[in-house]
């Protein structure tokens, strides 16, 4: 019988746990569960309570030479790693470059998570771009365009397909990371050329990911930009949405499920060879993103659902990280961001439809129990 790990975990699977039929049960009931109880809800609080944090430290954090420095430091950092990468006895050069991708989303996923947007402070990009503006002698970038309303978050979604399917299919030699980097630095600086800085927010597929999830952060802004501890509920029920949004949200789903098939059981007994699992999973990728998308387009069509996938793509992200050191903990991750996802969805349909909300949500409760039962089977399920 296929189990849940819930003991050590050796990449992505374990020795014992929880049987998969009773799992898929507790989640389906918890589903219906959540939903029933939204059901019954009125509209969620207007003004929810907000720690606010002192306002020496919102100083601090946005003192031109804070950001500079920590810009600066994101550079070196990178330029450490990449180095480290190349330096490696040939014998552990195969899988270097995995591994530095690999490195960067355990750090991304967790920081943003937590912290917010913090690529941005981060981005080795943000410096360059500065120095390009002050080069030009435009370092306030008056002279760039804006960027069109109707690109929204496609450019994140294409970049982060692309670096998604590198991940799981590059060559191991770091060198060829090395390149990767080199021609997505030139791209995300030709745009920044064009509309300035501000296309990093959306164009840079790495900070607009971080952004993604730092919209589920407790650490964020208030209208004057001062920072506080408040729940993401309070602003995920009135965010806007913004074209491209269930493509990002797609793909970054995808590419957590392509990596849990490429540590199933199933996968492994195929006995591929190098050049065909990094087609396959390619392939795979760009299937599942698109299979996704689709259903998540027609399922948030109502009510401004889109919003409402941002749960999803937390509990997927934050799952894939902490099953690797609790499956427990992944597991409870994974399907928290599930039902946040309903809690959210509930939210904003309710605000629009009033009594007619549950009807409203109908399709994409199907694409949440879809993609929960999907990512326990794969992720958790030891298949």
């Amino acid at each position: 019988m296929a189990v849940v790990p819930v003991g050590p975990v050796l990449a992505h699977g374990a020795s014992a746990g929880i049987p998969l039929p009773l799992l898929l049960l507790g989640a389906m009931a918890a589903v219906a569960g959540v939903s029933a109880l939204r059901n019954r809800q009125g509209a969620p609080p207007q003004h929810e309570p907000a720690i606010m944090l002192p306002l020496a430290l919102t100083r601090i954090l946005d003192h031109p030479a804070t950001r500079l420095g920590l810009g600066l430091a994101g550079g070196v950092a990178a330029g450490a790693v990449l180095t480290l990468a190349i330096a490696r006895p040939p014998s552990s050069q195969s899988t270097a470059a995995r591994l530095v991708l690999d490195d960067l989303w355990t750090v991304l996923v967790p920081a943003s998570l937590l912290l917010g947007p913090v690529w941005r402070l981060v981005s080795p990009l943000r410096p360059l771009a500065a120095g390009l503006a002050w080069l030009s002698g435009d370092p306030r970038e008056q002279a760039t365009r804006p960027v069109p309303g109707w690109l929204g978050w496609w450019p994140a979604a294409v970049g982060l397909l692309v670096f998604a399917g590198l991940g799981l299919a590059l060559p191991g030699h770091p060198l060829t990371l090395v390149l990767l980097l080199a021609v997505y630095t030139l791209v995300e600086l030709g745009a920044v050329t064009r509309y300035g800085r501000r296309w990093l927010a959306r164009g840079d597929p790495l900070e607009a990911y971080s952004r993604l999830l730092g919209l589920m952060a407790p650490l964020r802004r208030d209208p004057g930009g001062r920072l506080q501890l408040a729940s993401p509920r309070r602003y995920l029920a009135t965010a806007r949405n913004a074209p491209g949004l269930p493509a990002l949200a797609a793909v970054a789903i995808a590419s957590d499920l392509m990596d849990a098939v490429e540590g199933t059981q199933a996968w492994h007994s195929l006995a591929l060879n190098r050049g065909q699992a990094a087609l396959t999973l390619a392939v795979g990728l760009a299937a599942a993103a698109a299979v996704i998308g689709l259903a998540a387009a027609v399922a948030t069509r109502r009510a401004g659902l889109t919003i409402a996938l941002l749960p999803v793509v937390a509990g997927w992200a934050a799952g894939h990280q902490l099953a690797v050191h609790s499956a427990l903990l992944g597991l409870a991750a994974f399907v928290a961001g599930h039902l946040g996802a309903l809690v959210v969805a509930g939210d904003r349909a309710t605000a629009q439809y009033g009594p007619r909300a549950p009807a409203a949500q109908l399709e994409f409760r199907a694409l949440v129990l879809a993609l929960l039962a999907g990512g326990l089977v794969l992720r958790f399920g030891g298949v």
